[in-house]
């Protein structure tokens, strides 16, 4: 049973089945700043010279300084200190280091996939298991970057056997309405000495016999 309570400073009445002594935080405040001590001059000012100690000499952001892009060396003023001179320059730079970040993780030896692999290269890839290839620089590899001509961006190569320089494309239905970007892909890969082979969707069946025969067939056409 909840107990008949008043607020300490405003006196109204409380409904809750726990002992409070006022209504809300206002309450509280109030009545408890009520019975303190106003501050000294002296400590105020104090308060004061210790704020003012901590801030730097000159706050950065109050004046405009002289800067230099450090993309396209371009000189510009600016509210405070700035490394790119605009937003394209500032693309740039991004670029860079998420391209610089790539770098050390593939050192790394991390996989830094921005996404799973998709039910048909995960079919695929448990069929090359189970048929002997192994998972290595003699057998095949995933995940495999490639960088773009003339960019900082990748390719991504779904499966890589660098014994045959043979790219094998597992093609989902989403590829049937990027063709162009995928035959711009295939070329620039194939300007760089490698064979590329796609498999679609409707033509993968790892119960179907015919499907190993039509694998070795390719394996053989790049060997």
């Amino acid at each position: 049973m909840s107990e008949t309570i008043y607020c300490l400073h405003c006196g109204n009445l409380i409904y809750s089945k726990y002992s409070k002594k006022f209504c809300n935080s206002s309450c509280a405040a109030s009545f408890n700043n009520s019975n303190r001590a106003p501050r000294s001059k002296e400590s105020r000012l104090k308060t004061s010279l210790s704020m003012k100690a901590s801030l730097p000499e000159k706050f950065p952001y109050t004046k405009i300084t002289f800067n230099k892009c450090i993309i396209c060396d371009r000189e510009f003023f600016h509210k405070g200190p700035k490394k790119t001179c605009s937003n394209t320059c500032l693309n740039k730079r991004m670029k860079i280091i998420g391209t610089n970040n790539l770098r050390i993780r593939r050192a790394k030896g991390e996989n830094f996939s921005f996404r799973r692999k998709s039910h048909l290269e995960m079919a695929f890839e448990k069929w090359l298991i189970q048929n002997g290839y192994v998972k290595s620089i003699n057998g095949y590899l995933t995940e495999v970057y490639f960088r773009k001509p003339d960019t900082l961006y990748f390719y991504r190569a779904d499966f890589v056997f660098p014994r045959y320089k043979l790219v094998i494309e597992i093609d989902g239905k989403q590829h049937e309405k990027s063709k162009e970007q995928d035959k711009l892909r295939d070329d620039a890969l194939k300007s760089r000495g490698w064979s590329v082979e796609r498999i679609n969707y409707k033509h993968f069946n790892k119960s179907n016999p015919t499907f190993g025969d039509k694998f070795i067939s390719i394996i053989n056409s790049s060997s």
